[in-house]
């Protein structure tokens, strides 16, 4: 296949290291600019600071920015994401007390991303039960389009190193021992098939459905089914290798509608267990 330019967001952000560095490079203008598009989807009327920092702490928990990342200088930073500084400043003191980013002084110093809290069980469970089965299944059918499309497009546009990447990534859900693991390692895949389709528009959707969904996943039924995810990720990347444009069409399909079983089976079962009716 014809290769049709690469796409301008790097994949580093995706495979860096757990933990922080003293001499992280500064985040990209691209990777930048997919932090910004993501969006609080609640629109429950939080000030401007507090989607700032919804925006950064999302970036985070999906692997968009990951530990010892180094954030842009504050007027930059706050130039990209279209607000004041001092707004900014409100976003990142919340987010460094929450313990997602740190700040350094002297020479090299600056922001940087700190290892990521992770998310307990229970935050899982509570985030689900904020839903309801019409807005799980909305929300699973949107991830799966946004899946379906970057995995066909990859399998039309990807290169030899593009396969490369999405094994390494692929790695993280095989080699994942722990939920938080888990979790990070789902979300870096899924953008990553994006980013294999060579569509920054694409990505960054991607990476809005991403941060939507992670936070719901990999709480205690989808760790049960660990190497079900394995296995559809290969099957996958074996047929994006392929250039088989409707099977990989059709494994994200399938994956989706696991992804939607689970979840609405484990929304089912806090339902019951509450003694309510669905």
């Amino acid at each position: 296949m014809p290769h049709r330019g690469r796409c301008s967001v790097s994949l580093r952000v995706m495979m860096t290291p757990e933990t922080p560095t003293d001499d992280g490079e500064v985040v990209t203008t691209a990777v930048m600019s997919i932090v910004s598009q993501l969006v609080n989807p609640a629109g429950d009327g939080r000030g401007r600071a507090e989607q700032v920092e919804h925006q950064v702490e999302a970036a985070i928990r999906v692997g968009i920015l990951s530990p010892g990342d180094k954030l842009p200088p504050e007027p930059v930073f706050a130039d990209q994401l279209g607000v004041a500084t001092l707004t900014l400043r409100q976003s990142l003191a919340s987010l460094r007390a929450r313990g997602f980013i740190l700040t350094r002084r002297g020479r090299g110093g600056g922001s940087y991303v700190n290892v990521q809290a992770a998310l307990t069980d229970k935050d899982v469970d509570r985030r689900l039960m904020e839903m309801s089965t019409g807005e799980i299944r909305d929300m699973t059918d949107h991830a799966a389009a946004i899946s379906i499309c970057a995995s066909r497009l990859a399998a039309e546009r990807t290169d030899a190193e593009d396969i490369t990447r999405l094994r390494n990534l692929a790695a993280g859900l095989t080699q994942a021992k722990a939920s938080s693991e888990c979790r990070l390692a789902d979300s870096r895949f899924q953008i990553g098939l994006a980013v294999a389709a060579q569509s920054p528009r694409l990505t960054a959707a991607m990476a809005q459905v991403q941060a939507e969904l992670s936070p719901l996943s990999w709480g205690l039924p989808y760790c049960d089914s660990q190497s079900i995810f394995d296995e559809f990720n290969q099957r996958l990347i074996d047929a994006i290798e392929r250039a088989e444009q409707a099977a990989a069409g059709h494994i994200a399909e399938q994956t989706f509608l696991r992804r939607a079983e689970i979840l609405l089976s484990r929304y089912i079962s806090l339902v019951a267990m509450e003694g309510e009716v669905v």
